[in-house]
């Protein structure tokens, strides 16, 4: 008789998940501002390696079983970081998606963090974009490249007329302006009228950045 192994795709979702549930032989509280979740070390542990660092060591948190996110996090994003480590699963929308993603880097949870960065790539607005490509240059998030591109070639008229390029740091913006040498549109006049709407922005503290922007500028429009 041939044996077959068989698995079921839900089985330790539903242990984890009824086991998160009844919190009664939970052995570490989860603090977030005024909100407190139970769970496992064991659990937590195996999940990454962010907690076995943690609770394989003399540290406050494994000897009083008190972990206190409340400087790092929202209670919103801790409940979901704790949702994905027991079932793989997290909500993510746009008011909490960057600091999900935030949280998912600290503690070393990449599923969770691709997942961010998936719903990122696909919610790209003016509101978001700030922030999008600021999570894209400060992690390396080569993936999001592509969608930023698509989304400047295709808005990058809106965006320096708007207040959006304003709040970008210097680093940021020229991380924004490496990715427009591969536009599949010209965009000069536009790029130029960006520079000076976000160093008109804060004039006393950015002047100093715009000549070496400029250079930057006039070098990548002559290659393009």
């Amino acid at each position: 008789m041939e044996v077959v192994y068989k698995t079921s795709k839900t089985h330790r979702g539903s242990l984890l998940s009824k086991l998160k549930a009844n919190g009664k032989f939970s052995d570490v509280t989860i603090r977030c501002g005024p909100v407190e979740v139970m769970a496992h070390k064991c659990v937590l542990t195996a999940s990454t390696p962010y907690f076995r660092g943690m609770f394989l060591n003399d540290t406050y948190e494994a000897n009083t079983g008190i972990l206190d996110f409340s400087s790092a996090m929202t209670p919103e994003v801790m409940r979901q970081c704790v949702n994905f480590i027991y079932m793989g699963t997290a909500w993510i929308s746009a008011p909490i998606a960057t600091g999900l993603i935030d949280a998912a880097e600290m503690l070393q949870l990449p599923e969770l963090s691709k997942l961010c960065i998936e719903f990122l790539a696909e919610n790209i607005n003016l509101t978001t974009f700030p922030e999008v490509i600021s999570l894209s240059r400060l992690y390396n998030k080569n993936s999001l490249n592509e969608p930023i591109l698509r989304f400047l070639d295709d808005n990058l008229k809106m965006l320096v007329k708007s207040n959006r390029i304003k709040s970008l740091d210097y680093e940021t913006l020229g991380y924004c302006y490496d990715l427009l040498q591969r536009a599949t549109q010209s965009h000069e006049l536009w790029k130029w009228y960006g520079l000076l709407n976000w160093t008109h922005a804060n004039l006393e503290e950015r002047k100093s950045k715009l000549p070496e922007l400029f250079r930057t500028t006039a070098h990548s429009s002559g290659r393009s």
